[in-house]
């Protein structure tokens, strides 16, 4: 059974509405800062929108870690390299290390390494997520040709078996083609082989008005003719979750939180984890969307990640705690 599977099986209960964070009160703000050690983001749609940063997101997570909060960054995209991340984050003023940084194709090295892969992989994605493979010791295969002459013999010739390929690896890839659809489904024959899907996002984040055209269109076509369903390394996946409990050392999920702005890969992770789900809408999902997602719905909510920075910023000095009342 799959990992959304699972996750719509579970018992919705009866779903109560988020609790907005702009409502709260003084005492409020500070139950909810004590109720927690570490706080894990996505980030398109959380904190920027491709290249346009989301106001004060970024600056809310510094606050918290300037507070005490263990912050990690855990995204679907794998078209930025570890660098990139980096240099992004850094630049937009957050003093990040890159070992409070998740993305799939870090997860997919961890999951081969664990289970002693031998052969190459044929990754259907960017130059990114291919290195980040290549670095960590694991063979990529050559990609399909640019181009195959437009006859059916040519076509079958070109996609001979290659029984070296012992994994067949997809994950966001804007040079999608019917010639690595099929390489991957002929692969997928052979029981010797692996289909690893690093995310199944059906919408890529670039503002609310106009997302992408996700992952998961693509891999359900290799699934349907290939009869393999993928083990998933990204959100919301269980291998992804033992990668995160074991790198972010979580010992108690009750006191963590999950900032997110999708129903399925962030709202779904954070019910698999065990932990606090905080919904954004400041991305590709409406907080309309999310509600009829009853057994997703989330314990939290506030418009932008950003809009708990003021809030933050104004309450009273920590040494001011001590024999106040009660809002």
């Amino acid at each position: 059974m799959s990992d959304l599977a699972d996750l719509s099986l579970q018992n919705s209960g009866s779903a109560k509405k988020p609790q907005d964070l702009r409502q709260f009160t003084t005492q409020e703000l500070y139950n909810f800062l004590d109720s927690f050690d570490t706080i894990l983001s996505d980030c398109d749609g959380v904190l920027w929108n491709c290249h346009t940063p989301i106001p004060g997101a970024l600056a809310t997570l510094k606050e918290l870690q300037d507070k005490g909060k263990n912050v990690y960054f855990v995204s679907n995209n794998s078209t930025l390299s570890m660098k990139d991340f980096l240099k992004k984050l850094h630049t937009q003023g957050f003093p990040a290390r890159k070992e409070q940084i998740i993305i799939p194709s870090l997860v997919v090295v961890w999951y081969l390494k664990s289970i002693d892969f031998k052969g190459e992989a044929y990754v259907v994605g960017t130059d990114p997520f291919k290195n980040v493979l290549r670095e960590n010791g694991i063979k990529v295969a050559p990609p399909e040709p640019d181009s195959v002459k437009e006859d059916l013999a040519e076509v079958v010739k070109a996609l001979q078996d290659v029984p070296s390929i012992k994994a067949i690896i997809h994950d966001f890839e804007p040079n999608y083609s019917w010639m690595k659809i099929m390489r991957s489904i002929v692969s997928l024959r052979r029981d010797d082989c692996l289909y690893i899907a690093a995310a199944l996002d059906n919408k890529v984040a670039v503002g609310a008005e106009h997302p992408l055209l996700g992952t998961k269109v693509f891999t359900d076509i290799v699934s349907e003719f290939s009869g393999r369903e993928p083990t998933l390394t990204g959100k919301p996946s269980k291998l992804l979750k033992q990668y995160v409990y074991k790198n972010c050392s979580i010992a108690d999920p009750e006191r963590c939180i999950f900032v997110g702005d999708t129903i399925q890969q962030d709202m779904g992770f954070a019910k698999l984890c065990g932990f606090k789900k905080l919904f954004v809408s400041s991305g590709v999902t409406s907080l309309e969307e999310v509600l009829k997602e009853e057994h997703l719905r989330p314990e939290l909510y506030i418009p932008s990640i950003g809009g708990l920075l003021p809030l933050l910023k104004n309450l009273p000095p920590e040494d001011a705690r001590a024999g106040r009342k009660p809002q």
